[in-house]
């Protein structure tokens, strides 16, 4: 649920003149201006939008805009695309591809984002690369959230929640004025309960929501020339993580199925949105928790400049325990670790030529360090067998089986770069842009995975005696690292990875009518190199990818007809990507355990994409939304792999890019009329559908091997909504219904250790909120 002024921005939206569409202000290009007048494609929707559509979470997007799309890791950290760009690595430390922001403060890693998405009063989302502007890693685009702020007057406001399974909800904000140059706002949303997945072997529930989230703002204006916002945020995070739900067992060592009989005894689950199975007696759970300041001045200089400093710091926590097995046995992973990271900004702006010529230059710095642990609980997997026949190589006594290992790592990065920006209009109705950032990076990293057991140990230190021949071994010990390095000797992997870039923008808007733009743009964006953090039986499963550049072309129209009742935006755009970045697997340096897991750079990958987006008024009361994006994307030069089955080398040229569905569309209507003097009513609609895209490369040879398909099948969900508003802003009653034909859909396929697993969306919800402004 979503707070602030969502209220005002309906009654904005219902206007003096009911039967036109509102305009929309954004700050995309970090001042504020007309969304209609940016040459860039832009979801842009109010406080009011997002809590009618019940957008929670940065991952609830996907419900507002076609483009978006949501998946997941093998370890539950979600994946953030737009437009088919995304990087599915789940550490911590892996930079994403769709940077999060609120009030243009960067959240270093998508993890960190949660505590952005309550007390809103709109979101951005920004398409296509957004590098000049907003930085390396937004190749895919940028979400921009804006905070609700302090009020001039006193306002406070509850809303409070209860749906199916039990959920609850409760959100609330207060604020106003607290002397005569400083005003400040407090919000808080709280979620409990909501065990929606139901274990397929027993009486045993999963879901249970338990978080917290805080923000106190604070607005100085000691002069008229200095303007000063302070943020206090955080959140607390103990719910419970969604389990899998199992498609198939396809054990990664066959030759130890009589060893697993828990694991080869697991049926598949039904095709049922509850349905899904974890370890019984444990509960897989987030832990999380995280504190940020950040500091925004702005002061006015002479001749029309402002010189803006944008800073802040956050310390973040994990220690969430995934099962993602969709099974009941041990295979589990304990991922631990924290982040603290900074960042500042300086820039300066301006206009000349009476405003035909605005400016903007400046630098920031950013600073972050990771620290990461990965325990793994393998005994009931058949790859805890992988060493146990090692030894008759070499005529010694088999090893036991192990019970798991740990992987630890460290990340240094320090980001610095320098920037600007400039908007010209030649003639009133011509704009150039043009824009470019030059950026450093710096990450130092240390890893290796750990023994837990003393057996990892003894059979590393078998391995090294294999590949040494017996000479200068170097034994690993119980609870040291058994990963090898570059001498076949077990140690703690240190290295460094150092790149620049300059990304750059381009562009040409053209309003030949009034209300009517065309926009053409050239932009190029990189993602940083990272590195990964996973069990690694060899220093190359820790080499890091190089960072991933992405070509884009985009032309666009804006247009707002019949008398403002009718918005119609339009993008055609063509990606061309270089060394594009992907977790996948790879086989075992060592010859030992088969196929583990990497991260590669994929040479050559193309897209082609267009997208139309239509607003409509077509009565007074009655507004239609109806968006829609297609996406072509494919591997264009030759490029080696594996599927997740065999070892055998699977040429992923011409395959599209997981997770991108070729077609996706949502509509949305809203009714609203009066029904007393009092009081309004409204009734609303939403559907949404995309076509079926695959989880892993390489599905298609997989399944015509005779393994199970990791493909994730069409699917379309619609939601409802009706309630009362009173006329004054006091109250606002409202029901819900949320995936109305409890329709099952998966969110992601793909293997995970023994098994082949959905991790599906939820089922059908309903509930009603209560709302109250004073």
């Amino acid at each position: 649920m979503v707070l602030g002024p969502a209220w005002a921005a309906a009654a904005q939206e219902a206007g003096p003149d009911v039967g036109q569409l509102d305009e929309i202000i954004v700050t995309a290009q970090k001042r504020a201006q007309s969304a209609d007048s940016v040459g860039m494609s832009i979801t842009t929707l109010s406080g009011a939008d997002l809590q009618r559509q019940g957008v929670d979470s940065v991952g609830d997007l996907a419900r507002v805009d076609p483009s978006f799309v949501v998946s997941q890791t093998n370890y539950s950290s979600p994946v953030y695309s737009i437009r088919g760009v995304s990087y599915n690595d789940f550490s911590i430390a892996a930079t994403p591809t769709v940077s999060v922001y609120t009030d243009e403060v960067p959240y270093a890693y998508p993890a960190l984002s949660k505590g952005a998405t309550f007390d809103l009063e709109r979101v951005e989302v920004l398409k296509g690369p957004q590098g000049t502007l907003y930085g390396q890693n937004a190749t895919g685009g940028a979400v921009n959230y804006i905070a609700a702020k302090p009020t001039n007057q006193f306002e406070a406001g509850l809303d409070g929640t209860l749906g199916r399974f039990a959920a609850a909800g409760l959100d609330g904000f207060v604020s106003g004025p607290i002397s005569d140059t400083l005003a400040g706002r407090f919000a808080f949303s709280v979620r409990e309960g909501g065990d929606w997945q139901q274990s397929n072997t027993r009486d045993d529930t999963l879901g249970q929501q338990n978080s917290v989230k805080l923000r106190a703002l604070l607005d100085w204006n000691p002069t008229d020339a200095l303007q000063v916002q302070a943020n206090f945020n955080g959140f607390i995070d103990r719910s419970d993580l969604p389990a899998a739900n199992l498609v198939k067992i396809v054990l990664q060592r066959q030759s130890s199925a009589a060893l697993v009989p828990n694991t080869t005894k697991a049926k598949p689950g039904p095709d049922d949105p509850e349905a899904a199975d974890w370890l019984a007696g444990t509960t897989p759970r987030v832990d999380e928790s995280t504190e940020q300041a950040s500091l925004r001045a702005d002061y006015a200089l002479p001749h029309g400049m402002t010189l803006t400093y944008l800073g802040s710091f956050q310390h973040f926590t994990q220690n969430d325990l995934n099962e993602p097995q969709g099974a009941d046995y041990h295979f589990s992973q304990l991922q631990s670790g924290l982040v603290n990271a900074t960042s500042q900004e300086l820039r300066l702006s301006g206009k000349e030529f009476d405003d035909r010529l605005n400016w903007l230059v400046g630098a920031d710095y950013a600073k972050a360090y990771t620290r990461e642990t990965q325990l793994y609980d393998l005994a009931g997997s058949s790859s805890s067998f992988a060493l146990t026949n090692v030894p008759l190589l070499i005529g010694k006594p088999a090893i036991p089986p192990f019970s798991g290992n740990r992987s630890d790592s460290d990340d240094d990065s320090i980001s610095r770069a320098a920037f600007g920006n400039i908007e010209y209009h030649p003639l009133e109705e011509l704009g150039i842009t043009a824009g470019a950032r030059y950026t450093t990076t710096a990450i130092s990293h240390g890893g290796c995975t750990r023994d837990t057991d003393g057996n990892t140990a003894a059979g590393a230190t078998v391995i090294e005696t294999i590949l040494k021949h017996g000479v200068g071994v170097v034994p690993a010990v119980r609870g040291g690292c058994t990963t090898l390095d570059a001498s076949s000797t077990p140690a703690y992997i240190n290295q460094r990875l150092s790149e620049d870039n300059v990304s750059w923008r381009v562009g040409l808007n053209w309003t030949p009518v009034e209300r009517t733009l065309i926009y053409g743009t050239v932009s190029r964006g990189f993602k940083a190199g990272s590195f990964p953090t996973l069990s690694a039986s060899s220093y190359l499963q820790l080499r890091p990818v190089t960072q991933e550049e992405l070509l884009a072309y985009e032309l666009g129209v804006k247009t707002r007809l019949l008398n403002n009742r009718l918005e119609i935006d339009g993008a055609l755009f063509h990606y061309d990507y270089t060394n594009k970045q992907l977790e996948a697997r790879s086989l075992d340096p060592n010859g030992v355990f088969g196929l583990l897991s990497v991260l590669v750079n994929v040479p050559k990958s193309k897209e082609d994409g267009a997208e139309l987006s239509l607003r409509a008024k077509p009565l007074d009361n009655l507004t239609v939304t109806a968006k829609t994006t297609y996406l072509h994307s494919w591997v264009e030069s030759d490029y080696f792999g594996y599927n997740a089955f065999t070892t055998t080398p699977v040429n992923f040229k011409g395959q599209a890019f997981p997770n991108t569905p070729r077609w996706s569309f949502l509509v949305d209507a809203q009714y609203d009329w009066s029904v007393s003097s009092a009081y309004t009513a409204f009734v609303g609609a939403s559907a949404r559908y995309q076509t079926k895209t695959q989880g892993l490369f390489g599905t298609q040879s997989a399944i015509s091997q005779g393994y199970p398909s990791t493909y994730n099948a069409d699917y379309g969900v619609i939601d409802l909504r009706a309630g009362l508003s009173s006329v004054s802003g006091t109250w606002r009653f409202e029901g819900f219904v949320r995936n109305l034909t409890n329709t099952f859909y998966a969110i992601q396929t793909t293997r995970v250790g023994d098994s082949v697993v959905r991790f599906q969306g939820q089922p059908t919800t309903y509930g009603v909120t209560v709302s109250y402004r004073y």
